[in-house]
């Protein structure tokens, strides 16, 4: 995921595994120094797949991940947003997910929205579980991301919200 804070370019570079046995790794987000992108951070991800980065507005930057899996091949784990403050991402919130494929943040008439794309719920490996889980539109309430509405989904892989002659789409990809 690329973006811009600041005037400062950075990328978030999303770690899913090493090899075949390890799914808990670092994830790096990188700052453009004028030549190249030189690491400037890393967090611990989980089979991460999916960065998301956002601003809501009022000078706070955010990026969330979609966290699809532990070491123990569990995919329901949380997934995490972090927030900016001012030198590096910290931890701001947790969201209970299931095997979080994909992100999408979006805005509405002033109102901030996260939408997660659910993979399985349950399960020790790739639809060993329930893939008929639901994924979820969460609204911003002024201090975090609430849940608002589930989405029944199957093996949700991807969301992205779209305006159409100003009316407002979710598609999901199954």
């Amino acid at each position: 995921e690329w973006f811009s804070m600041d005037g400062v370019s950075y990328l978030a570079v999303a770690n899913s595994q090493d090899g075949d046995t390890s799914f808990d790794l670092d994830s790096a987000i990188y700052r453009w120094d004028g030549t190249q992108f030189v690491q400037s951070q890393t967090i611990l991800t989980h089979c991460a797949v999916d960065w998301v980065w956002f601003s809501l507005g009022d000078g706070n930057y955010y990026l969330v991940v979609a966290n699809l899996r532990n070491n123990n091949n569990n995919f329901d784990i949380d997934s995490v947003i972090y927030q900016w403050d001012g030198s590096a991402f910290v931890q701001f919130q947790t969201i209970p997910t299931h095997g979080a494929f994909s992100w999408e943040w979006f805005s509405i008439d002033g109102s901030s929205y996260l939408a997660v794309a659910n993979f399985q719920s349950g399960g020790t490996g790739f639809q060993a579980g329930n893939v008929n889980t639901n994924s979820t539109v969460y609204r911003w309430d002024g201090t975090a991301f609430a849940e608002m509405q589930t989405l029944p989904t199957h093996g949700a892989s991807s969301v992205v919200w779209f305006d159409v002659d100003g009316s407002n789409y979710l598609a999901v990809a199954n």
